[in-house]
């Protein structure tokens, strides 16, 4: 457990990059989440129904429940997202942006078998990511 940056994420050349946007820019957009029960997707919907707003409110959602496919549909513009910065970190094709109440450090969870490598992968990709 660490705790991560949740960030807005965009392709860098979209009006949305380097800024802190609106509410009423943010519900315009097309926006690209995890499945339902994916943690990021929990903060998300979480920090919408503490401003009053749910999924509804956007005009196009699409439910995806990789963050592989997540990045790459990010990388072709056709919407935006809400990831750990981790997911993003080291590629300099995303833009990242700000949306008040919504983006935020987070607790950040890796689940695994204990007496597997996974640990080490886990230490490894943050290690990596730093």
């Amino acid at each position: 457990m660490r705790e991560e940056p949740f960030l807005g994420v965009c392709l860098k050349k979209h009006k949305f990059s380097g800024r802190c946007i609106t509410l009423e820019e943010l519900f315009k957009e097309s926006i690209i989440i995890r499945e339902a029960g994916s943690g990021t997707r929990n903060i998300f919907e979480r920090q919408l129904m503490n401003i009053g707003y749910d999924l509804k409110s956007f005009n196009k959602i699409t439910f995806i429940s990789s963050f592989k496919l997540i990045r790459e549909l990010v990388l072709n513009n056709l919407g935006i997202s809400f990831v750990y910065k981790a997911v993003i970190e080291n590629d300099d094709r995303f833009g990242t942006f700000k949306v008040d109440n919504i983006t935020g450090t987070h607790e950040f969870n890796i689940v695994y078998l204990k007496n597997t490598n996974a640990g080490k992968l886990v230490d490894i990709f943050f290690g990596a990511n730093r």
